[in-house]
């Protein structure tokens, strides 16, 4: 049985402006190893978040797939209340996971890992 994990990454990361790789990197510290299990469902809540870079992206991604690796279900990170659409840009670093982006809603992605 699967269990959301959700992740407030505006408290985690300190602050609300630009997300940058350096941001992602201090959001992952701050997530206890026992926070994330490999059959989780993240969700990460960017309410308050002004921005995100490709580059926060991808090391969140890459730290959080790190983490459930191993998992029963495929891997799958759903977003909430993202400052910017979907684009091809972040399409691309999702492919880099072997993940697939797609914005059911207005603020909100979902990446999926496919072949998992």
């Amino acid at each position: 049985m699967t269990r959301d994990v959700g992740i407030p990454l505006r408290e985690l990361a300190g602050k609300q402006s630009l997300l940058t790789g350096e941001a992602a990197d201090t959001v992952l510290e701050r997530i206890g190893p026992d926070q994330i299990d490999p059959g989780s469902t993240i969700v990460v809540d960017f309410a308050g978040v002004l921005g995100i870079t490709p580059t926060f992206l991808r090391q969140l991604l890459g730290g959080l797939r790190q983490r459930c690796q191993g998992g029963p279900v495929p891997f799958s990170v759903r977003m909430l209340n993202v400052p910017t659409p979907a684009s091809e840009k972040y399409s691309a670093v999702g492919r880099i996971y072997g993940m697939v982006l797609s914005q059911p809603s207005a603020g909100e992605w979902l990446l999926v890992e496919q072949g998992g």
